[in-house]
Formats: C-alpha cells, sequence, structure tokens
C-alpha cells in the first residue's frame, strides 16, 4: 500500500492525496487513478502533471487530460521489475 510505504520512508507529508489502484474501479491503464487524484486535490486535470515510471501509466495520464513526464527516460533508469 502506498500510504504504508510512504509513511515508512517519512515522506507521507509531502502529499495531500494518495490513491491506489484498489480505490477506483477501473486501475491504470484506465485514467480513473488519476481522475480521483485531481478531484480530491481539488485540481482540474487538465492542470495536472504526472510523473509515472510505466507507458500504461502515461496512457492513464494522456485519457485524463494531464501531462506527463516519463522518469524513466528523463532520468535514464531501467526498469525492470516487469519482467
Amino acid at each position: 500500500e502506498a500510504v504504508k510505504i510512504l509513511t515508512l520512508c517519512k515522506m507521507d507529508h509531502y502529499f495531500d492525496a494518495i490513491v491506489g489502484a484498489d480505490q477506483v474501479a477501473n486501475p491504470k491503464p484506465a485514467p480513473d487513478t488519476f481522475l480521483r487524484c485531481a478531484a480530491l486535490m481539488g485540481v482540474d486535470p487538465t492542470a495536472c502533471v504526472v510523473f509515472e515510471d510505466s507507458k500504461l501509466g502515461l496512457k492513464a495520464a494522456a485519457d485524463a487530460g494531464m501531462d506527463g513526464v516519463d522518469v524513466l527516460v528523463t532520468h535514464a533508469v531501467e526498469n525492470d521489475y516487469f519482467l
């Protein structure tokens, strides 16, 4: 669970809203997760920027009307946890 991980890392206080796949009817690649988070923050989805490490997440962001940053490309990170 994201809240538990952020708490253990002492980073939970940096976030106003945390939404996981278990809190929406349709998880990524559907845009529901990002749309729910925008709604909780009271922000228009088109004003949001998503930092993502997966193509499915970037698709979900685009489908939500949000800009997406591929952190794997931006930071030249190799991601093999789905292999």
